[in-house]
């Protein structure tokens, strides 16, 4: 994921923090960073093993008292809340680092059933009307 697609203030704002920690230490590693790419790297730019990503993650959950998790399961959860809360798929893609949305609305179209779901029941509530009778009818508000 590119800094470009982190907003300040949305639960991505976090990445910023990483990425200007990481800059820190490439300047204090010197000739000795590896450029790797990878989000997640030692003091010298190296990538981590997933193992130790996925631990570290579990220790900060526990100690912040949130629920262990898998750290993908995180990345997964954050997605399904973002739709449900009926942010753009684009959005949510961009955010979770998929390249297409393609690939965020194929695991998460059960989440958008939903919300289109609600959306139609907040709808029926808001407009009486729009749920019986004609479907031309239009609403009295």
């Amino acid at each position: 994921m590119s800094a470009s697609s982190v907003s300040t203030g949305t639960p991505w704002s976090g990445v910023k923090v990483h990425q200007t920690l990481r800059k820190r230490e490439r300047l204090a590693a010197g000739d000795a960073w590896e450029d790797s790419g990878q989000m997640f790297t030692d003091e010298l730019g190296r990538p981590r093993h997933l193992e130790h990503v996925s631990h570290r993650f579990g220790e900060l959950a526990a100690a912040t008292g949130l629920p262990v998790i898998k750290f993908h399961a995180a990345q997964h959860t954050a997605g399904t809340l973002a739709l449900e809360a009926g942010i753009d798929v684009k959005i949510v893609a961009e955010q979770v680092g998929h390249s297409t949305i393609r690939i965020t609305q194929d695991p998460y179209q059960h989440v958008r059933l939903q919300v289109h779901q609600d959306s139609t029941q907040k709808f029926r509530r808001y407009c009486p009307s729009a749920s019986s009778g004609p479907r031309w009818r239009t609403c009295d508000h």
